[in-house]
């Protein structure tokens, strides 16, 4: 689904459909990816991804409205409906992984080592639970 709205109370009817969605509620232990459908220049190259999250939960669960929800409310008006305006809609990858801060970590690790950056809505890189030395062992014989 392509969140397309120019104001909150659609772009919150778009966003709550795609949280009913199946693909939103169906899987958990997840890594998403917020996406334009143009790409943004970056420091180097260019990206589609704004965002990279992750979860145990399901994406619904993560997002559904709550007492954070005017937090969304928020985002929107500070920043997705720019993005919307600029580079067309917004979507949302998700994938369901083994582990899944693993691989928000490895992802976020990715992005920076191919643009230099994290992308425009990570202002930190993923937590990590496990050693560092073992990231970069795993890191090694995935690239090679």
């Amino acid at each position: 689904m392509k969140f397309t709205a120019d104001n909150w109370k659609e772009y919150e009817k778009q966003f709550i459909s795609f949280l009913d969605s199946d693909y939103a509620k169906s899987t958990k232990g997840i890594v998403y990816f917020w996406k334009t459908e143009k790409p943004i220049k970056r420091k180097k190259g260019d990206s589609r991804v704004i965002y990279i999250g992750e979860s145990s939960k399901s994406f619904s669960e993560r997002y559904y409205p709550s007492s954070n929800w005017p937090i969304e409310e928020g985002y929107f008006d500070k920043y997705y409906r720019g993005y919307i305006e600029d580079y067309v809609s917004i979507s949302i990858e998700i994938l369901e992984v083994a582990d899944h801060v693993m691989a928000e970590y490895e992802a976020l690790e990715l992005f920076k080592e191919l643009h230099d950056e994290l992308p425009p809505l990570n202002w930190k890189s993923g937590s990590n639970k496990r050693n560092i030395e073992e990231i970069k062992t795993i890191r090694s014989i995935i690239l090679n």
